[in-house]
């Protein structure tokens, strides 16, 4: 884990990603996208380094050349905070 990385919950990731919890759930069970961390008995997460990880991965599939770099990826974090 990055010492700056931090746990998304449920409706961050979906948000990030576009996409519903059911289509989510499903690529974790297929093991096309992170499965979610244990934080608790009942409360999953998500490292917010492996989303965009997935996001970047899924983004090359289409265009390699625009495929988010580790310094876009943190201007971009830097924004949104």
């Amino acid at each position: 884990m990055e010492s700056d990385d931090v746990v998304l919950r449920l409706p961050e990731v979906l948000r990030l990603i576009g996409l519903s919890r059911s289509s989510l759930y499903s690529m974790v069970a297929a093991g096309s996208f992170p499965a979610p961390i244990r934080l608790g008995r009942r409360a999953r997460g998500w490292l917010r380094s492996s989303v965009w990880k997935w996001l970047d991965e899924r983004i090359g599939q289409r265009d390699p050349a625009k495929a988010l770099t580790s310094t876009t990826r943190t201007e971009s974090q830097a924004a949104a905070s």
